[in-house]
């Protein structure tokens, strides 16, 4: 039975034919991120160029900064994010497609970039060009396959530290693997389109990366580091969850073992760390000016004035020994640096917690936390603990007026602004 196809409008994909190679250019400003329009209309000219007659294959490039730099973020768990086609099924059309479709990578290939680039049955970079997988930092895993198809090009040790590490690497390292074919100087678009060329032209089959078996590798030196993985992030599921999906890559069919790896991914994008960490990664992009290159903070006048407000804060509630009333405390005061205009946004606040008050990011910071705790029990529990305090103590922990607002009217206290 055939199966249905999407609309051939490719507003964010545009198709060109070269040489009898379709190029299918990604245009997904700034960082070709696999949007649900990207998806579409990606998948759609893979089936235009699949039934063009005058096509021999096919080449899938992005920009010069990026080929595609992974999931659109601003999906993650929004019915956008499952809207059809899912990135799976456009890799799984790559791999069934009777003509030879090539990868050619220039800037970031990253995440759901890398696991689209690693379904097609060839791959071409710039020497410029940067590859990873780093899910990890946003408490999650590569969810479209990276766990199954990179042990299945790299082997499971290779594999295992690019995922579990996040870290991205070079063209030129990963040269010589299964991963590259070959890696070139300036534009990856006119070698790959002649790679493609040739492919077509020989009667060898096409590499299929999703039919390949996971390389023989050692099984106990594997374990013994994935032990070592777990001893590195205690607590963090997302780790747990990338290690468990790879353990589905030498075991299971390349399908079986994404449905296994979705399901991970699906679970860790409900969960708390998960979300700390994506609203942690949101404040950083929006509030960049904030931080300094070695990651720390800048020196601001009203920011350093919030800081040393904030510090003082933590260290007053130190002394109650109640974790969960110390982080009530934290946000309290963090709602009031909002009320006096000190900082313009409550996700501030949390960067503070992290960069200067040593929060985990699987935390996300005190105004996050009182989000999770549920403003009406934080209200509650600042009330209890001002009607015991000294009367020195009581205006420190009488609640904010916008705290006590926003728990009322079920606001969320992290993704609060300023008043104006």
């Amino acid at each position: 039975m055939l199966t249905p196809r999407p609309s051939e409008r490719a507003a964010v994909v545009h198709y060109e034919v070269r040489q009898g190679v379709a190029l299918l250019t990604l245009d997904g400003p700034p960082t070709n991120a696999l949007s649900h329009a990207v998806r579409a209309g990606l998948l759609s000219s893979i089936y235009r160029a699949e039934d063009d007659a005058d096509v021999h294959g096919i080449v899938v490039t992005g920009s010069a900064r990026a080929f595609c730099a992974g999931g659109d973020i601003r999906e993650f768990g929004t019915p956008a994010q499952k809207r059809s086609p899912r990135q799976i099924a456009i890799m799984e059309a790559i791999a069934a497609c009777p003509k030879p479709v090539v990868a050619a990578i220039s800037g970031a290939c990253l995440g759901g970039g890398l696991e689209l680039a690693m379904a097609c049955h060839a791959r071409v970079a710039s020497a410029d060009a940067v590859f990873g997988l780093p899910e990890i930092f946003l408490g999650l895993i590569p969810g479209g396959g990276g766990c199954q198809l990179l042990p299945r090009l790299l082997g499971m040790e290779a594999a295992t530290e690019m995922i579990l590490s996040g870290r991205r690497q070079p063209a030129q390292q990963l040269a010589g693997t299964l991963l590259l074919d070959r890696v070139v100087e300036g534009d990856a678009v006119p070698e790959a389109i002649m790679l493609t060329s040739a492919l077509a032209a020989s009667s060898a089959p096409l590499r299929r990366s999703l039919d390949l078996q996971v390389p023989e590798f050692n099984r106990q030196a594997w374990e013994s580091d994935r032990q070592r993985w777990l001893d590195q992030s205690p607590g963090d599921p997302a780790a747990r969850g990338c290690l468990d999906a790879i353990a589905l890559a030498p075991v299971l069919p390349f399908r079986e073992g994404q449905r296994g790896e979705f399901q991970i991914l699906m679970a860790l994008i409900a969960s708390p760390e998960s979300q700390a960490r994506r609203h942690l990664f949101a404040a950083e992009r929006r509030f960049a000016a904030m931080l300094s290159a070695g990651g720390g903070l800048n020196n601001d006048a009203r920011l350093e004035a919030a800081r040393i407000r904030l510090r003082s804060a933590a260290e007053r509630a130190s002394s109650g020994g109640d974790a969960m009333l110390q982080r009530a405390a934290l946000a309290n005061e963090g709602t009031r640096l909002l009320e006096e205009s000190l900082l313009d946004h409550a996700a501030q606040v949390d960067l503070v917690c992290v960069h200067d008050l040593g929060f985990a990011r699987l935390e996300g910071g005190a105004m996050f936390q009182a989000d999770q705790k549920q403003l009406p029990v934080v209200v509650r529990s600042l009330q209890l603990q001002a009607r015991r305090a000294p009367a020195a103590d009581v205006a420190f922990w009488t609640p904010a007026e916008l705290l006590c607002k926003l728990a009322d009217a079920g606001g969320s206290l992290a993704e609060q602004a300023a008043p104006r």
